[in-house]
C-alpha cells in the first residue's frame, strides 16, 4: 500500500523515494518537510503504513533519529535499535520502533543550503547497516529531492512570495479540503491544538503538545 499528496509543489519526490528504497534495500521509505518560520512538520510520502507510523510516532513523541537528522543537519544511522547505548538519546521512540517491528532506521537530511528542507527516512525489519554504495545513494536520493522539489517550487512559489509561504499555503490548504484524502496532512492537527489552547487558556504549541500527549497515552494516531 501507497500513499502520496497531490499537491503539485511536491510532485514527482514519490518516484524519488521509491527509487531510494530500492537502491537501498530498505523495507520503506518516508519524506517529511519541514517550514522553519511557522515549525510545520508534513508527512509528504511513505511507501507503507508502518513508514508512515514510525513518522507519526517521532512527530508524537518529539524524539527520533529524524529529528537529531533535521537539527544537526547530517545523517543519523542506526542499524540496531535495540543497542541501548546507541538509542540512548530517545529510549521512548526505540522503543516504540522495534514493536512496531522495525529494526533498523536511517534518517537522511534533504539539503537546503544552512538548514534541511526536510528528512528522508529508511527503515529496515532486520538489524542490518547500509553498504557503502547504499548509503551514498540515499544521499543522493535526498539531493534528487531538493532539486525536485526546488524545481517544483520555483514553478509555483511566484504568487507566494518564497517557498516557505507556499508550503504553509500547501499544509493550510489541505486542513480545508483535502483532510479526509490526504492522510499526512497534519495542518488539522495544529488547527485543534489552537482551539485546545483557547479552552486551557495555554500557548498554541502547549495546546499541540497536550493533543500528542493524549494520542500516546491513548495508543492512538494523533490524527
Amino acid at each position: 500500500m501507497r500513499y502520496r499528496t497531490e499537491d503539485p509543489l511536491f510532485a514527482g519526490v514519490g518516484a524519488i523515494c521509491e527509487t531510494a528504497m530500492q537502491e537501498t534495500q530498505a523495507d520503506g521509505v518516508a519524506l517529511a518537510v519541514v517550514s522553519r518560520s511557522r515549525r510545520v512538520r508534513e508527512l509528504i510520502y511513505a511507501t507503507d503504513s508502518l513508514a508512515q507510523q514510525l513518522d507519526d510516532l517521532q512527530y508524537v513523541i518529539g524524539e527520533g533519529p529524524c529529528f537529531d537528522a533535521y537539527l544537526r543537519d547530517a545523517p543519523q544511522c542506526y542499524p540496531e535499535l535495540t543497542s541501548v547505548g546507541k538509542t540512548a538519546r530517545w529510549p521512548v521512540f526505540a522503543a516504540g520502533a522495534t514493536e512496531l517491528g522495525v529494526q533498523a532506521l536511517f534518517a537522511i537530511p534533504v539539503p537546503d543550503g544552512w538548514r534541511p528542507m526536510g528528512v528522508l527516512e529508511l527503515y529496515r525489519r532486520a538489524t542490518a547497516d547500509l553498504a557503502d554504495s547504499e548509503f551514498a545513494a540515499a544521499c543522493a536520493c535526498a539531493s534528487a529531492i531538493a532539486h525536485q522539489l526546488e524545481s517544483n517550487w520555483q514553478e509555483h512559489v511566484a504568487p507566494f512570495g518564497n517557498a516557505e509561504q507556499a508550503i504553509d499555503d500547501a499544509a493550510m490548504t489541505g486542513a480545508h479540503s483535502q483532510v479526509a484524502a490526504d492522510p499526512f496532512t497534519r495542518t488539522q492537527i495544529h488547527v485543534a491544538g489552537g482551539m485546545v489552547a483557547i479552552q486551557l487558556g495555554v500557548t498554541a504549541d502547549e495546546g499541540v503538545d497536550r493533543i500528542r500527549a493524549h494520542a500516546y497515552a491513548c495508543a492512538r494516531p494523533v490524527s
